[in-house]
C-alpha cells in the first residue's frame, strides 16, 4: 500500500465518519445515521473544522447546524476543543464553507447515540452530562483525569463531583470518584446501546494522521515515524474498540507503515459499522 493510497482511503473513511455523526444529529446525508457509538457534539464540530479543507460542504453543514442549534452546544467547550483540534479561528486558514441548505436540523435527543444531548435536556448544557457519561462508561477517576478526558477544566469537574458526592450521586475513594446506583439509573441496560469512545482523543489523533507528515521525500518512512509518535493514543483507542495494532518493534524503519496503515483502515471500518 502506498502512502498516497492510504491517505485517500483514510480520508474517505474519516469524512464518512463525520457525516454519519452529523446525520445522527439531523443532517441529511447519503450515509446512515450513527447508531453504534455515542456522539460528542463539540468534539465532532471541532474536528469538522480541522478537516474543513477536505470537504467544504461538510464544513458548511456543520456551521449551519451549530448556528441553528446553539441551545444544545456549550460554546466555551466548543471553543476550547476547536483550539485543540483545529486552531482558532478556522477562517485564519483561508477557508470558506460551502453554502448549503439544511433540510433537517433539530436533533432527536431520544436517539440512543445522542445520549449526551438527552442528558443536557435533563441537566442543562454544562459539564455534568459529559462527566456523567465518562464515569458511567469508564469507571472511577480523579477530577483531573476526568477533566482531561471530557475537555473541561479540573476546577469545574471537581465542583460538580463534590456536589454529586453530597447529593449521593457519586462516591469518593482512593481510586477517585465513581457513580452510585442512583446516578446509574439514568442509563437503562440494553444489549444494543451505543458504545462510548473518547472522541476528543480519537478525532485529534485521526485529524493528525489525515494532515500527514510534512516531508514529501521518503514518504513511507515519514508516515511510519508519524504513526509511531501517535501509537500511545492509537493503542488506547484501539483497546476500546478491541482491535489489535501491529507492534512497532517488530517492524523497524519504514516497514511499520504498511501493517499500521492497514490496521487503521480496519479501525475506521469498524467505527463506520462495516
Amino acid at each position: 500500500m502506498s502512502p498516497a493510497r492510504f491517505r485517500t482511503e483514510f480520508r474517505e473513511r474519516l469524512l464518512g465518519l463525520h457525516w454519519r455523526h452529523w446525520s445522527a444529529l439531523g443532517v441529511q446525508s447519503q450515509l446512515e445515521p450513527e447508531d453504534r457509538w455515542l456522539v460528542d457534539i463539540e468534539a465532532l464540530a471541532a474536528s469538522t473544522r480541522a478537516v474543513a479543507a477536505e470537504d467544504l460542504r461538510l464544513a458548511g453543514v456543520a456551521e449551519q447546524w451549530l448556528e441553528l442549534n446553539r441551545a444544545w452546544v456549550h460554546q466555551s467547550r466548543l471553543t476550547r476543543l476547536t483550539r485543540l483540534l483545529a486552531g482558532w479561528p478556522p477562517a485564519a486558514r483561508g477557508l470558506t464553507a460551502k453554502a448549503v441548505r439544511l433540510r433537517a436540523v433539530a436533533p432527536s435527543v431520544r436517539r440512543p447515540a445522542l445520549r449526551q444531548l438527552w442528558l443536557r435536556a435533563v441537566f442543562g448544557t454544562d459539564a455534568r452530562s459529559d462527566i456523567l457519561l465518562h464515569l458511567h462508561y469508564n469507571g472511577p477517576g480523579s477530577s483531573r483525569a476526568t477533566g482531561l478526558a471530557v475537555g473541561w477544566d479540573q476546577t469545574t469537574v471537581y465542583r460538580v463531583l463534590e456536589r454529586w458526592v453530597a447529593a449521593g450521586l457519586a462516591s469518593r475513594d482512593h481510586k477517585g470518584y465513581r457513580l452510585t446506583p442512583a446516578a446509574g439509573a439514568l442509563f437503562a441496560p440494553s444489549d444494543d446501546a451505543p458504545r462510548y469512545l473518547n472522541w476528543i482523543q480519537a478525532f485529534s489523533t485521526f485529524d493528525r494522521i489525515l494532515a500527514g507528515p510534512r516531508a514529501r521525500t521518503h514518504e513511507a518512512y515519514s508516515w511510519a515515524s508519524l504513526l509511531r509518535d501517535l501509537m500511545p493514543d492509537l493503542a488506547a483507542l484501539a483497546a476500546a474498540v478491541s482491535i489489535a495494532l501491529p507492534d512497532s518493534v517488530l517492524y523497524p524503519g519504514d516497514r511499520f507503515f504498511e501493517p499500521c496503515a492497514r490496521a487503521l483502515l480496519r479501525f475506521l471500518a469498524i467505527l463506520l459499522g462495516r
